[in-house]
């Protein structure tokens, strides 16, 4: 999962929004004359998940027979992995505006990774379509790997598509649990 490496490492306060939004954390970004869902994501970085990132481009390197065309989609489909496990995040995290309440966004981040590990052909039914629509695990992992080995220009345009729409979501619910946060009057250095 490499691109859950770029979102866990390079982009690793992601997964601290719901306690930014429950301790008042947001105070400091607020006051700041950028944006504020990109500064919060970029705050923190983690080098146990920037490893993960690494590993895996030295694996593809390695093994997966890269040649200029496949480095290209490779690369395209990490972005585009990333974005979804980045923007899913951002999406449940943002639920705290709204719930009150962070477990929400914790569970969602355990059931992405915990079904990222099988094969979405192991799901039929009700579950599969979970998977592509609910908990986006599918556009994660299986998706883009299968992109990678089977170049195919529409599911590529497909992956696009997703990664956008669920940045798009993200930024939207950020924007309106912004408005309806309240400050915990905490200041804390940004």
């Amino acid at each position: 999962m490499t691109g859950a490496g770029f979102s866990l490492g390079v982009l690793a306060n992601v997964r601290s929004i719901p306690e930014l939004i429950i301790g008042g954390g947001l105070d400091s970004f607020l006051s700041l004359p950028v944006s504020t869902l990109a500064h919060v994501v970029v705050r923190k970085v983690s080098p146990v998940h920037v490893g993960d990132l690494v590993f895996g481009i030295l694996l593809f390197a390695g093994l997966g027979h890269p040649t200029p065309t496949r480095a290209l989609v490779f690369s395209v489909a990490v972005l585009c992995s990333s974005a979804v496990i980045t923007g899913f995040l951002i999406v449940s995290g943002s639920l705290t505006f709204f719930l009150g309440r962070p477990e929400a966004s914790e569970s969602s981040f355990v059931a992405l990774l915990m079904f990222a590990n099988y094969p979405i052909d192991v799901f039929s039914g009700l579950i599969k379509l979970t998977l592509y629509v609910i908990v986006p695990v599918a556009f994660v992992s299986s998706f883009p790997a299968t992109i990678v080995d089977n170049f195919d220009a529409t599911s590529l345009a497909m992956l696009v598509g997703v990664s956008l729409g669920m940045m798009a979501a993200a930024s939207l619910t950020f924007r309106l649990g912004l408005r309806r946060y309240t400050s915990g009057a905490g200041w804390t250095t940004a």
